[in-house]
């Protein structure tokens, strides 16, 4: 594994916001043609599956200003960006965390 010395940044891509999971799944398996009883079996188990790495955007802003990253000097969160509304564009974002000085603007 690589890591990060005293200078650099760690980029956590791709993490769904904690608060927008229901919705991602709910989305995804509206177009699917399968029943009711089906989408909500699915439902079940994508919530249980699939939190690996949602979190909501605070938690990272709230453990950098509590002292709980002490050698990250800056947290920036980044929206996806993209031409279409998407499941990539809507409901992830990308954390880049800022190890060393902190960035210059």
């Amino acid at each position: 594994t690589a890591r990060v010395q005293t200078h650099g940044h760690m980029l956590l891509g791709d993490v769904i916001a904690l608060h927008l999971q229901p919705l991602f799944h709910q989305r995804r398996l509206c177009h699917t043609g399968l029943s009711i009883a089906q989408i909500h079996q699915r439902y079940a188990a994508a919530m249980e599956q699939y939190d690996f790495r949602c979190f909501a955007p605070e938690l990272f802003y709230s453990a950098f200003h509590a002292g709980l990253l002490p050698h990250v000097a800056a947290v920036e969160i980044q929206l996806k960006r993209g031409a279409y509304a998407s499941e990539f564009t809507r409901y992830r974002y990308d954390v880049i965390l800022h190890v060393g000085e902190p960035p210059k603007k």
